[in-house]
């Protein structure tokens, strides 16, 4: 096939060199040949796969994704997460030439809501890398989201949109790359007797700690869920239904004795999101009963702060049992894990306070927030340093959404919440107005595996890492693909 470039797409190719080179630069690559060599080997690849189906690839990234492991890059201080960046890189210019070259995104997809949403997300979270105290992190971080967006984001879509299963098969795959782990993470906890306060660290080195693996494993579990009890209506066989039960049980079990307090609230909130589904709650009718709770709590905000001063339930003891560290949620006295992420949390305030607008810059929080701690807030594990920070005591703000406000500043958090509210919203109407069973079925798996992780996202923040953000884009894609879908055959009466 030979290609005829116009004078804008060889303009684009230019970029896309140029791109290259900055990431050498970045990476130190002048002073180091492999580097250089790793960087057009990527581009190379990438160009020739660009000519290809790349779904076999992209089903051995989601495999690989939970398996990946942090290593250093030889003659360099920089990591990697081995293998998966590597095939991201190479997936990222394989969708770029896709995109530019053979243009296999329909524009439906491109104008879809949410597509120009995530559109404007990145656009601001650039803006903001303009303003940055400490550009080249913030460049660097610029470079990561964008390749998790264009590969995890638009490649779903060309995997998906022949196919309404292969929305759910993406989650399946990840749920199989994930046994493993899972046993390897019990065995290794079983050693300890199951104990609380050794849990952070049995999935390492394959999830950092138990707030990521059980954010993972709480994100797919609806998608686990459904190919158990509707198996039939996906058209799997006795032998995969029977599977998904097993698959479906050591999850439950994984997500109990990962002891995440905050996996647990998702969950809950996942399952109180079915009822609103099956209930047809109209969100207005929610945003009412949230005002009303709202009220009454500012109105007996005394003797909530009260009650949660008096909670002694301390999660960090040990021995603690599953009730004490369910207990400890609203301890704010002695629970060392809710005074430290107070602690960041008030940081991420006071940073959004000094530089609202455009904020810090995209992943500068880390290097910024020291300045900001208080002593009288500060506890035995609040870091005095961004480097050799001791394991255990590391993380940014704990939050998804007061880091996105400290970094980015205002417009960037809005187009980001307009993206989870919008992906929400698509998601209730597609599984309101179709009679498509297996469009009902996926568009829930995604759409409940999002509300589990945005609700994680109050506790914990993870979209820097691709073993969380591949589950996150990736389920706004399976939303917009099946939207397009939904309209494409019809919009039928609700049912």
């Amino acid at each position: 096939m030979v290609l005829k470039l116009s004078k804008t797409q060889i303009f684009i190719l230019l970029i896309l060199v140029t791109i290259g080179i900055i990431f050498i630069i970045l990476n130190q690559g002048l002073f180091n040949p492999l580097i250089g060599l790793s960087v057009i080997s990527v581009l190379m690849l990438g160009i020739i796969c660009s000519f290809f189906k790349i779904n076999f690839l992209f089903s051995l990234l989601i495999l690989f994704i939970p398996f990946s492991i942090n290593i250093n890059i030889a003659g360099t201080e920089s990591n990697i997460m081995f293998p998966s960046e590597p095939l991201t890189a190479v997936l990222t210019v394989a969708v770029l030439s896709k995109l530019i070259f053979f243009s296999e995104f329909s524009v439906k997809f491109i104008k879809h809501p949410l597509t120009c949403l995530i559109i404007i997300y990145f656009s601001l979270l650039a803006v903001s890398a303009c303003f940055s105290n400490l550009p080249i992190v913030s460049l660097k971080f610029l470079l990561v989201r964008f390749c998790y967006i264009l590969v995890f984001y638009f490649l779903t879509h060309l995997f998906i949109k022949n196919s309404i299963i292969n929305g759910i098969k993406i989650y399946l795959y990840y749920c199989y790359a994930l046994v493993p782990i899972i046993i390897y993470a019990l065995y290794r906890h079983s050693l300890f007797h199951f104990e609380k306060t050794d849990s952070p660290f049995m999935s390492e080195p394959f999830f950092n700690d138990h707030t990521i693996y059980s954010a993972c494993l709480a994100f797919v579990l609806p998608a686990i869920t459904a190919s158990f009890l509707f198996s039939d209506k996906l058209g799997l066989s006795l032998f995969k239904k029977t599977a998904s039960f097993f698959l479906m049980s050591l999850f439950c079990i994984a997500i109990f004795f990962s002891y995440s307090r905050a996996a647990w609230i998702s969950i809950i909130v996942s399952l109180l999101f079915v009822l609103i589904l099956m209930l047809k709650i109209r969100g207005r009718f929610i945003l009412f009963i949230f005002i009303i709770l709202g009220a009454i709590a500012i109105e007996n905000k005394d003797s909530i702060i009260d009650s949660f001063n008096l909670n002694t339930s301390d999660s960090n003891v040990r021995n603690a049992d599953a009730e004490q560290v369910a207990k400890s949620i609203t301890n704010v006295s002695n629970d060392i894990s809710n005074a430290e992420r107070l602690n960041r949390w008030s940081c991420a305030v006071r940073m959004t306070e000094s530089k609202p607008l455009f904020g810090f810059g995209p992943g500068t929080y880390q290097f910024n927030y020291l300045s900001f701690q208080l002593a009288s807030e500060m506890t035995r594990i609040s870091v005095h340093s961004s480097y050799n920070v001791e394991k255990g005591r590391g993380g940014t703000a704990h939050s998804e959404y007061l880091l996105l406000l400290s970094e980015s500043g205002i417009f960037t958090f809005i187009s980001f919440l307009g993206i989870i509210l919008t992906a929400v919203y698509t998601g209730a109407k597609i599984f309101y107005n179709t009679k498509n069973v297996q469009l009902k079925i996926v568009t829930a798996s995604a759409l409940l595996g999002l509300v589990s992780y945005v609700t994680h996202g109050i506790f914990n923040n993870f979209l820097d890492t691709d073993k969380a953000a591949f589950l996150f884009w990736s389920s706004l894609s399976v939303i917009t693909t099946l939207d397009l879908y939904r309209i494409q055959t019809g919009k039928p009466k609700e049912v």
